[in-house]
């Protein structure tokens, strides 16, 4: 056996899948198996049950014996639950990758930040998560704490599901938000880490009006 090629087969399932269940393509409560899955992306049942073994660890799929696997229903109270602990995992981030980011990662953050702003401008929900992703996963390289950052990434993938799924709920308050991220990783850049955690908190209130918002169409 390859182990190589298996290693890149599964993580080339696992980056597909993401992408699916992130951009509901597969729908929140939907119900697959492992041939289906199989068969759809043409890879081998193997690297698919590794893919789903990891997705499962970042709590996007429940695993159901003999049954198949559920996609994650999407619920307010684990908005909730997981923007609490992101509160104090991205402010230790943000404040490490201010200081510590190289000339290297500023320049690059800033050609997601001028993509970020052409994709809010543009509506297109799915090159926005896109850029969100690019900027969470190099500033938790840059902020030099691998711990920080292996905490971080299962957060990661279900805020970019909940952010997709809010993401046309109110355009402007979208907007706000996406202009809000583009206004901290400008900000981060220019190494001022006061103005930046105060910046954070922005984001951070302007995501929970969002996440109040869905709540609303729920109880309503």
């Amino acid at each position: 056996m390859n182990i190589e090629k298996e290693y890149s087969q599964a993580e080339k399932a696992y980056e597909i899948l993401e992408n699916m269940i992130v951009s509901l393509e597969l729908e929140p409560g939907q119900i697959i198996t492992e041939n289906e899955i199989s068969k759809k992306l043409n890879i081998g049942r193997m690297p698919i049950r590794e893919a789903l073994k990891k997705l499962e660890s970042v709590n996007m799929v429940v695993i159901l014996p003999r049954k198949g696997i559920m996609v994650k229903e999407i619920t307010v109270e684990e908005m909730l639950q997981q923007l609490e602990v992101r509160r104090v995992l991205e402010k230790l981030i943000v404040e490490r990758a201010t200081k510590f980011m190289n000339e290297e990662e500023k320049k690059r953050l800033l050609e997601i930040a001028d993509a970020f702003e052409k994709a809010t401008i543009e509506k297109n929900a799915l090159d926005s998560v896109q850029y969100d992703c690019m900027f969470n996963s190099l500033i938790s390289k840059a902020s030099r704490n691998p711990y920080a950052a292996n905490a971080i990434t299962p957060l990661h993938v279900s805020a970019r599901r909940f952010y997709y799924f809010n993401y046309h709920i109110d355009e402007g308050l979208t907007k706000v938000i996406n202009m809000a991220h583009i206004e901290l990783i400008r900000i981060m850049v220019t190494g001022d880490v006061e103005k930046a955690l105060k910046q954070l908190q922005v984001l951070f209130e302007c995501t929970k009006r969002s996440t109040d918002l869905r709540l609303n169409m729920f109880l309503n």
